[in-house]
């Protein structure tokens, strides 16, 4: 049924009744009219849930009688285009998510599926979602300039939903970049956005917080900035040991 799924709900039904090759007649048997058929088949009006209903649990008997692999519930006419293209971006989204060996070419190709449909139905969060997991398959790949322009395209997404936890990864990500580039003053403006950001979530989540603090420190031990980097460190409530072996660097340097 994979390519039926984006229509209609009533060329949905179209679709299948000529699979089932039974007129609209047929179909309609004694409940409907075979015009009632006509009008949902062509966009022309709704149906509700009961009728739903009944249309797909005739479907299903006329597939069994006819030998014909398929079965439909009540929702496949009742969702929208925009229901199914959801379900689809949240499906493809979630199986990228959860599986580890992906090659990279079955990535990139359900992320571009989800940023097709995302962008033709407005659906910002998937579209927003699909360019932070492309952007970080990048970096992951070490494609840091593709890796910045797909990240700084999901901020605009992430930006209209007010979803200030995924811009400080993003502006995280990117100062990790800049780091890496050895830009580090670039890289912490945006160690800087990237904090700024998350305070403005109502809870802040300490382990994101923490992680900041650490590469800003790191940064400022880079620049040679002991004393900035010192004062970070000095205000971490639980000192893990990267902050503890980054803080003996920093007194080794300060008592030379």
């Amino acid at each position: 049924m994979e390519d039926i799924e984006l229509l209609s709900p009533g060329q949905r039904l179209k679709k299948i009744r000529k699979i089932l090759n039974v007129n609209q007649e047929e179909l309609a048997g004694k409940k409907f009219s075979k015009n009632y058929i006509s009008m949902f088949e062509n966009d022309k009006r709704k149906i509700n849930i009961i009728n739903a209903i009944y249309l797909s649990d005739k479907i299903n008997k006329l597939a069994k009688q006819k030998g014909i692999d398929i079965n439909v519930s009540a929702s496949l006419f009742l969702k929208t285009e925009k229901d199914i293209a959801k379900d689809k971006c949240l499906e493809w989204l979630t199986y990228i998510e959860s599986k580890n060996n992906i090659s990279i070419y079955e990535i990139n190709s359900k992320l571009y599926n989800v940023i097709l449909l995302s962008t033709k139905y407005g659906l910002d969060e998937y579209k927003a979602k699909a360019l932070f997991l492309k952007a970080e398959n990048e970096f992951l790949r070490n494609h840091f300039n593709c890796a910045i322009t797909l990240f700084l395209e999901s901020v605009i997404y992430y930006s209209k939903l007010d979803d200030y936890i995924s811009i400080s990864d993003i502006y995280k990500y990117i100062g990790m970049i800049l780091y890496n580039k050895g830009d580090l003053k670039e890289g912490l403006v945006y160690f800087n956005l990237a904090e700024s950001m998350l305070t403005r979530n109502e809870d802040i989540d300490n382990s994101r917080m923490e992680d900041i603090k650490y590469r800003k420190a790191l940064t400022f031990y880079k620049l040679g900035q002991y004393e900035l980097a010192n004062n970070i460190i000095q205000k971490i409530s639980n000192i893990n040991d990267k902050f503890l072996e980054l803080s003996n660097k920093i007194n080794d340097f300060i008592a030379s």
